[in-house]
């Protein structure tokens, strides 16, 4: 063949492509995905005309009266020919979608996937090659530039990504279509059209047909240039978006499994770092995040007041605490542990929703230099245990409560001082209160009250010590 051929220019860009993109090692074993059209069967051909050890994949989704179930007689006949295995899934997709929450796309996607990357496992290969070239890229780019993209944005798809933990290649990614089916029609290679490609159903076969004849080569080349500068830049910012967000977040002081962040260092970052935290910092929850509502957090973490609330979907959103943004999700264990009326055992170990208290009564010759205030913290207080009335109790805060805090003049309601202590909104009905009959101890990692203060007269001291996960990380 002559140095200019289209054979020599495909093979030689599939090879170029795997050796700059890291897709492939020498000796790899790969799985190509197969449909039978004309780019899969030119990726197969071409995997095996440059050395690799190839097995074949193909997924019948069982549509197109009949026809789906063709194609998949018809890729294991050209995989008998070219003596390589053949392995084939087939499900009912359309059928099945309709009874899930996806579209036939998604749904199709999903399950083609969930085989072709289960299959690599079972036969132990490296990867999982699929047929998508540079016109399917410029194709994706149009259509997340059009906003018409379900979850690609301009950036298009990667040479390589992932998916159930197996690497998906693209090594087809440097060829146009009119080169690959040249090359195909040079070497004999046959394929089988999908009579839907050319139905105008869907927003990329109408774009295909519409506006992709107007784009001749250098003007695809550009697009798919454009990609990859894209895509590149996007990675290092989301990378450098997450190195930095890290930095910001810190387990809530009162609330066991919820994340805050500080919100404070967060308004210095330049714009764009912000959106691409915010988009790093929502994926991690697993919610997809449009564009749109990328820029809406980030006016809410910018100027939210606090006690405000932005739902992010899927049961998460944010709360502005005093403290700064709190991340809660479906997760979120504090959410889920109501505080339900009991007696604090004394001495001994009781469970209160997220809170464990453990309390152990001194003799006052038994305890350290110091006075009282010297030995609480935050976590942990002292009463005068011949002053209290017996039992002791936990409870949930209601609406109402007041107690008098010491060192405080005068009553105060307790959601006030827990707002003053910056316990957030959605917490404060799970902060146990300590009581003794109908006086109020201590609300739990804020303030005690004025009852039973440790005195030089006092002979038996409660110790009380309160065990938060979160606080326990700090």
């Amino acid at each position: 063949m002559g140095r200019n051929t289209p054979q020599d220019s495909v093979l030689s860009r599939v090879k170029q492509a795997i050796q700059r993109h890291h897709l492939l090692e020498k000796g790899d074993r790969v799985l190509a995905a197969v449909s039978g059209g004309l780019d899969s069967m030119a990726l197969l051909h071409a995997l095996v005309a440059l050395g690799y050890t190839v097995e074949a994949a193909h997924f019948d989704h069982q549509t197109r009266e009949g026809q789906s179930t063709e194609d998949a007689g018809f890729v294991r006949q050209a995989c008998v020919h070219l003596n390589i295995p053949c392995h084939s899934g087939t499900e009912p997709v359309a059928e099945n979608a309709r009874r899930s929450a996806l579209s036939f796309e998604a749904y199709a996607r999903e399950r083609r996937y969930a085989f072709l990357t289960g299959t690599a496992k079972e036969q132990g290969c490296a990867a999982v090659a699929t047929g998508h070239q540079r016109d399917d890229q410029v194709e994706t780019v149009l259509l997340g530039l059009f906003g018409l993209a379900s979850d690609l944005g301009p950036g298009g798809f990667a040479p390589a990504t992932r998916f159930n933990d197996v690497p998906v290649i693209r090594p087809l990614i440097g060829c146009g279509r009119d080169m690959i089916q040249a090359w195909a029609e040079a070497c004999g290679i046959t394929w089988r059209e999908d009579s839907t490609n050319q139905q105008p159903l869907y927003r990329r076969n109408r774009l295909r047909m519409a506006v992709m004849p107007l784009l001749d080569e250098p003007v695809r080349n550009h697009v798919a240039r454009f990609s990859e500068i894209l895509r590149s830049d996007t990675a290092f910012l989301d990378g450098h978006a997450a190195f930095l967000l890290d930095t910001l977040l810190r387990p809530c002081a009162f609330a066991p499994g919820i994340t805050v962040l500080d919100t404070v260092s967060f308004r210095a970052f330049p714009e764009a770092v912000r959106r691409h935290a915010v988009k790093v910092l929502v994926h991690r929850c697993g919610i997809p995040l449009s564009f749109d509502r990328c820029l809406q957090a980030e006016a809410f973490l910018l100027a939210a007041a606090v006690g405000s609330r932005f739902h992010l979907g899927q049961g998460a959103a944010l709360y502005m605490g005093r403290d700064g943004a709190h991340l809660l999700t479906p997760k979120s264990g504090p959410l889920r542990q109501p505080v339900r009326e009991g007696v604090l055992v004394v001495p001994g170990t009781t469970r209160a929703g997220a809170y464990t208290f453990e309390t152990r009564l001194l003799r006052a010759d038994e305890v350290g230099p110091g006075s009282p205030a010297s030995w609480t913290t935050q976590c942990r207080q002292y009463f005068d245990w011949d002053c209290l009335q017996k039992p002791l109790c936990l409870r949930a805060p209601k609406p109402g409560d007041v107690f008098r805090p010491f060192g405080m003049p005068g009553t105060r309601k307790v959601r006030e001082v827990m707002a003053e202590c910056a316990i957030p909104a959605y917490l404060r009905d799970m902060v146990p209160l300590i009581t003794a009959q109908e006086s109020i101890l201590w609300v739990t990692g804020c303030r005690r009250g004025t009852d039973a203060p440790v005195l030089t007269s006092t002979a038996t001291i409660l110790e009380i010590q309160c065990q938060v996960p979160a606080l326990n990380q700090r």
